[in-house]
């Protein structure tokens, strides 16, 4: 849904960092296209890009912004599910595109912005921008960008993991403006011929052709000395460092535009014989590559086979966990009631031994009774005998006892 209060001719860049992005959007500005607000493009920075950006901070931002609430980044691996940019949570960032493009642009009639990200974001923008939308996609050869960015030494990255990105980029740019008014320029073409790319350049967009003043400008803008890396598409086919997708995109997309640009006979065929080299060479590593996919399905499938006899074992092994902890609950509970019995059976104990304690206690008084009542009839029974009556009568006590014995 584009629901953006801009309108007129818009003029997107897009391509990897380190491209040309810059150079190109340079010479659109001299065409006439509106960049926004100057105070707000990036400075010129004299060790990266002493001649500008040409890009919008806040574009910078939010592109960065979104990117990061999608769980990527500027050099991040980018694969966000089909219609992300509908997402609701994206509202907040919508809002305040819509903002910022109307303060940049709404009284614009031609108008544009670059920044490589937008690559990667373009679906968020398309929807919210009301024009006739037109892309230019810079691009460079990948052996010669990606050494440039680690010149840069904005990342740690290392240089096949730059070349994945570079892939990323440009397949995100080509699939996102695909159907719609867009043209390839490349660095090498624009740093060569910028006459001649200027010239294309404002025929693409339908722009009055430059005077003579912009377009010296324009060729002005554009300086050779910055070009510090050149590898030709010999080079790059063959070349190890760089996955061999990124190498056959880059060769069929310079082959198809060497196709489109008018050039003298010789050139032409100069051309054409370097890339059909190249295109060779790069031959036998996609069939390596078609080779090595082949035994990587096979492996992936056996990989597979592993993996499902894993989780039936897995499952074998829940099953019977659950059944171990089924006895187990079953033991415990038998254990809970024993232990109930065996605190029964102690409390009974400790009962009968109490009452135990109890009879012994009230037998050991009886004992003691007895023994103090024995005690004392041994006590009268000495006093008694050793009284003078019981002495008296001892001769009659003999005599009847012994009568008794005679009878």
């Amino acid at each position: 849904m584009r629901d953006c209060p801009v309108s007129g001719r818009a003029v997107v860049v897009l391509g990897f960092h380190r491209s040309g992005t810059s150079m190109v959007t340079r010479m659109l500005n001299l065409l006439g296209v509106e960049l926004g607000d100057e105070r707000e493009l990036l400075p010129p920075e004299e060790r990266d890009n002493a001649r500008g950006y040409w890009e919008p901070r806040w574009m910078n931002e939010l592109n960065e912004e979104l990117l990061t609430q999608l769980g990527s980044g500027t050099f991040a691996p980018f694969a966000p599910e089909p219609g992300w940019e509908d997402a609701p949570e994206l509202e907040p960032l919508r809002e305040r595109a819509r903002t910022l493009l109307a303060a940049q642009f709404g009284s614009a009639r031609t108008w544009g912005w670059k920044d490589p990200r937008t690559s990667l974001t373009l679906p968020f923008w398309r929807q919210l921008v009301d024009a006739d939308l037109s892309f230019v996609i810079c691009m460079r050869n990948p052996a010669d960008a990606v050494a440039s960015a680690l010149k840069r030494g904005v990342t740690d990255l290392h240089r096949w993991s730059y070349a994945e990105r570079w892939l990323d980029y440009t397949a995100a740019a080509l699939a996102h403006t695909e159907g719609a008014p867009r043209t390839l320029v490349f660095y090498e073409d624009a740093l060569n011929q910028p006459e001649r790319e200027t010239r294309r350049l404002g025929a693409f967009l339908g722009l009055e052709q430059p005077d003579a003043e912009q377009l010296a400008a324009a060729v002005e803008s554009v300086d050779p000395e910055l070009r510090h890396h050149v590898t030709n598409p010999l080079d790059v086919a063959v070349d190890p460092g760089l996955p061999v997708e990124t190498r056959a995109l880059y060769l069929l997309l310079r082959a198809r535009r060497d196709l489109e640009t008018p050039a003298d006979a010789d050139a032409a065929g100069a051309a054409r014989d370097r890339l059909l080299a190249a295109l060779d060479r790069i031959g036998p590593d996609l069939r390596l590559l078609h080779s090595e996919a082949a035994r990587a399905a096979g492996e992936h499938a056996y990989v597979r086979e592993q993996l499902e006899e894993r989780d039936r074992r897995l499952i074998a092994v829940e099953q019977e966990q659950a059944a171990a902890v089924a006895r187990a609950g079953g033991l415990s509970a038998q254990v809970e009631r024993l232990d109930a019995e065996l605190r029964e059976r102690e409390q009974v104990a400790a009962a009968e031994a109490e009452q135990t304690a109890a009879r012994a206690a009230e037998q050991g008084a009886l004992i003691e009774e007895l023994h103090a009542t024995i005690a004392a009839r041994d006590a009268a029974i000495t006093v008694y005998a050793e009284s003078r009556s019981w002495r008296v009568t001892a001769p009659l006590r003999h005599l009847a006892g012994r009568v008794r014995a005679r009878s």
